[in-house]
């Protein structure tokens, strides 16, 4: 395996370092940016004395964490048990999803996840501002203030409130994805995005979300029958490597791995 063009996106990495202590020999990096790692040097960043490494990205396109070695031999050995899953044009071995899934479960109890989570499980949808609020919280947890603005001009509170309560009503009975997200679909203003963003909350043991980064990282259709391949192939994975995870938690790390290839752009070798 070629380890010599390793590198980890610049998010990721601002976050280990946080995580870790360990000082910035980096210098100045973009979140977007692919920044080379020199594995030897970069054990400690990328996590050889946690449980859970830092994901990162080695030889061409796989996922990897730095357990996924045998350190003992240089130069080091690829272990040859470890599992390796592809999904779609996505490569990943069991570690790096797992560390991915972990460290979002971490984050969940600081962040608005485990809030908004608990609000949908106490939803009254006979109660449609209280729907409408929910609604509004997971646009505001997406990022899509732009969504929820458009819902607001095309509905008022009450309305939307009616509209997206009857939607999770038939979602809890739908038999398939595509019948769970299509009434949502029909909701002015809401794609398959933020539609899945809300079934991802609202039943994340049942749902995940589908976005920009899952469908242009993995190529799954922004559409219905997308949303369907794309809960088949979580609930896949879920059944043979993660039994004891929620879809949504997948789907969290899944999108953790894809996000440094979709929004990973190359920048110089230049170790520094």
């Amino acid at each position: 395996m070629d380890l010599s063009s390793s590198w980890i996106n610049g998010r990721t990495l601002a976050l280990a370092l946080q995580d870790t202590g360990t000082r910035n020999r980096f210098g100045a990096f973009a979140p977007t940016s692919r920044v080379p790692l020199d594995l030897a040097r970069d054990r400690d960043v990328l996590g050889i004395e946690r449980e859970h490494g830092v994901p990162f990205v080695a030889d061409g396109n796989l996922l990897v964490t730095i357990h996924d070695f045998d350190l003992s031999e240089s130069p080091w050995n690829f272990i040859a048990h470890t599992d390796v899953i592809t999904l779609a044009n996505l490569r990943f071995t069991r570690r790096a999803l797992q560390s991915a899934v972990a460290g979002f479960i971490a984050d969940t109890a600081k962040n608005e996840t485990l809030r908004i989570e608990r609000l949908a499980a106490g939803l009254d949808l006979g109660n449609p501002r209280a729907v409408s609020e929910f609604s509004s919280a997971v646009c505001v947890w997406g990022k899509g203030h732009r969504v929820w603005g458009n819902l607001m001009r095309l509905h008022s509170p009450k309305s939307l409130g009616r509209a997206v309560a009857q939607w999770l009503m038939a979602a809890r009975e739908a038999t398939e994805p595509a019948k769970a997200i299509a009434p949502g679909l029909g909701i002015k203003g809401l794609g398959v995005s933020f539609a899945s963003k809300h079934l991802r909350l609202f039943a994340p043991d049942r749902f995940a979300t589908l976005d920009e980064v899952i469908s242009r990282g993995l190529g799954y259709a922004l559409n219905g029958a997308g949303y369907n391949l794309w809960l088949h192939d979580l609930k896949q994975i879920r059944q043979r490597d993660m039994a004891s995870l929620r879809v949504g938690d997948i789907e969290s790390g899944i999108f953790v791995l894809a996000r440094q290839v979709v929004r990973g752009i190359p920048s110089s070798r230049r170790m520094i």
